[in-house]
């Protein structure tokens, strides 16, 4: 009984430090001292893994926060890796998909950065700034043609998305007769549902 009591006590302890260490990176960063921020980060990141109680949303914010820090430093490689694990720990942090798309976009990578920015677009829609960039980053990946591999990749799972379809009618097609007598009668075509 004590020992679930420490390990509570523990875990606690962790998340404690791990805020103050984030709290302290924050200050660091907003005095201009990126590095000190960073080292700040990667600390509260050790002190929570070190921690019996996973925090992801904590987990999220502080990876997101590196990767902010790695876009200051125009490290964009190690802003994608971190804002990816950011995502990977909490897939609703906009935060984190607006600096994906960010770092997607100085590492000239157009159509990743607008899947990125619309996902940010769809968590924060009424964060401009965001919007500003998704706009950016669709009208470079308009003018960028898609790689044949990635082509390749999208129309083999079109294909499989399309096989679970096509095997049944679509019901919005009955709904598109004309009258009742025509729905009626398109009813009666479908079988086996």
């Amino acid at each position: 009984e004590t020992g679930g009591y420490v390990e509570t006590s523990g875990a606690i302890t962790h998340l404690k430090e791990s805020e103050r260490l984030k709290a302290e990176g924050g200050d660091h960063f907003r005095s201009g001292n990126v590095e000190a921020a960073l080292q700040c980060y990667d600390a509260a990141l050790e002190t929570l893994d070190a921690s019996p109680i996973q925090n992801q949303s904590l987990r999220s914010m502080l990876a997101s926060n590196q990767a902010l820090c790695f876009l200051k430093l125009t490290r964009p490689s190690e802003a994608e890796e971190r804002a990816s694990a950011a995502l990977a720990a909490d897939p609703a942090n906009g935060k984190a998909a607006y600096r994906r798309g960010l770092a997607r976009l100085k590492l000239e990578d157009p159509h990743g950065a607008f899947e990125d920015l619309q996902k940010a677009v769809r968590l924060e829609p009424n964060n401009a700034e965001v919007r500003q960039k998704c706009e950016e980053a669709k009208k470079l990946a308009e003018t960028v043609p898609i790689e044949e591999s990635q082509k390749a990749v999208a129309v083999s799972a079109a294909a499989v998305v399309g096989d679970l379809y096509n095997d049944k009618q679509d019901l919005n097609e009955g709904r598109l007769m004309e009258n009742y007598k025509d729905q009626k009668e398109w009813v009666k075509t479908i079988s086996d549902w």
